[in-house]
């Protein structure tokens, strides 16, 4: 298996569908979470929550100070045969160093972005299968 994606890409657009707005229900300790208004409960609501991490200094770390992190987490409900409802779920974790300019931070973005939406990666994703 082997997995191709661009250097240097201009963008990552998403073309057609729906719009799907997520509004905000609780803001607490730099942690965001927000749900879609569709569904009877909270339960059975798509739920997207952003949390921030900021570096602090550290002796141990190079440079002086760990890295920054975005942590997104984003959750859809499904209802079991059952009746049970569980989510299937993605958690990204995205680390950046304090000296990393904005520029090739959008760079390493637009890099992994690809890689959610590669039809290689669709055996990884699907069938939990390593690449060999």
């Amino acid at each position: 298996m082997s997995i191709t994606i661009k250097t240097n890409p201009t963008s990552i657009d998403v073309v057609g569908g729906t719009d799907h707005t997520f509004s905000l229900v609780n803001t607490e300790n730099r942690k965001a979470t927000m749900v879609v208004a569709a569904g009877t409960n909270l339960q059975s609501r798509e739920k997207l929550s952003v949390r921030t991490v900021e570096p602090v200094t550290s002796t141990t770390s190079p440079g002086g100070f760990t890295s920054g992190k975005v942590i997104v987490d984003y959750s859809i409900p499904r209802t079991l045969a059952d009746g049970t409802i569980k989510d299937d779920s993605m958690h990204l974790e995205v680390k950046r160093g304090v000296e990393t300019s904005d520029s090739d931070f959008l760079e390493m973005r637009r890099r992994v972005s690809q890689l959610l939406l590669d039809s290689e990666m669709d055996l990884v994703y699907n069938d939990l299968v390593v690449p060999a």
